[in-house]
């Protein structure tokens, strides 16, 4: 990672097109690398060189043992510094180290999408001198995807309820914060705290700091609405240098083809929710909404009440 590569990292609460942006970026210029959570380990044919690559060049331990126990993979990593557990020259060793299997030589551009950096911001521009791109969701249909299509929290996520060592999922106790109330949670509800939580720590970094390297943008303009105008600024932040007009069209055109969700909606629209459902979201993210810009619908206005 230590070369004159521009490395740009899109960072988000998760359920915003990550995955998206990690595999069709690099179809723009084959000068450009994007990859999606690069510590991730699968074992699906599609990911084999990586795989490969990950195993000779980081090792049996290092992917699968000390991530076990908590001293890499990103989110192990995001979780101890949110935790002061481990210092900037710690971060900088394993970051590294985490990604020297990726060869950046033959490539301009470096773009990782990866929601697991959310507490490394400001280690990324410091290290790196990276560019910083935050993606902000709807905290309703950001749940509401969580409901239908994640796992945070279900009775399957085995992340929270082992709750030790590297197996650990968000929540209050594992970023430091007494909170007697987790434990009585709904899912639903723990999904809003996650995201306010991350969110507002993003929020406060975006604009209590005169950082350059650091810009937000809303999944609904890029994923829905296909704002052109937004789309190429993207783009030119992403890419510095080496941005190209065409570049937007290329883009805009992969967003068409974007695959649609399953057709799984056991989880409504907000418009459906109960009050309580409402009001219990707003209590955990209302005053956020506010500040970006969410939830100013007089149908919702009523259900908060």
């Amino acid at each position: 990672m230590k070369n004159n590569t521009i490395k740009s990292f899109i960072i988000s609460a998760g359920r915003t097109g990550t995955e998206f942006f990690g595999k069709n970026l690099k179809l723009l210029n084959s000068n450009f690398y994007s990859i999606h959570e690069p510590d991730r380990i699968s074992f699906t044919n599609i990911r084999r060189p990586e795989l490969l690559n990950k195993f000779k060049y980081q090792g049996f331990w290092n992917l699968i043992i000390f991530k076990g126990l908590g001293l890499t993979g990103t989110r192990n990593i995001s979780l101890k510094r949110i935790n002061n557990l481990f210092s900037k020259d710690k971060v900088i060793k394993k970051i590294n180290n985490e990604r020297k299997w990726i060869n950046l030589k033959n490539y301009n551009v470096y773009i990782e999408s990866n929601w697991q950096l959310f507490g490394l911001i400001k280690d990324l521009i410091s290290i790196y001198n990276s560019k910083v791109i935050i993606i902000f969701r709807d905290p309703r249909e950001w749940v509401r995807s969580f409901m239908n299509w994640g796992y945070w929290y279900d009775s399957k996520d085995l992340l929270s309820k082992i709750d030790i060592l590297g197996f650990k999922r968000i929540s209050p106790k594992n970023v430091g914060i007494k909170n007697s109330n987790w434990k009585n949670y709904t899912r639903f509800q723990k999904l809003c705290w996650v995201w306010n939580f991350i969110n507002s720590n993003f929020y406060n970094l975006l604009y209590e700091s005169d950082c350059q390297n650091i810009r937000s943008y809303f999944f609904e303009d890029i994923f829905i609405k296909k704002n052109e105008t937004i789309i190429r600024d993207f783009l030119h932040f992403t890419l510095d240098k080496y941005f190209k007009e065409h570049y937007v069209n290329q883009l805009f055109q992969l967003l068409q083809k974007k695959a649609g969700q399953s057709i799984k909606k056991d989880f409504s629209l907000w418009i459906e929710w109960d009050k309580k459902s409402c009001q219990d979201l707003n209590y955990f993210c209302g005053d956020l909404m506010q500040k970006l810009g969410y939830g100013n619908e007089p149908e919702w206005i009523e259900k908060i009440r």
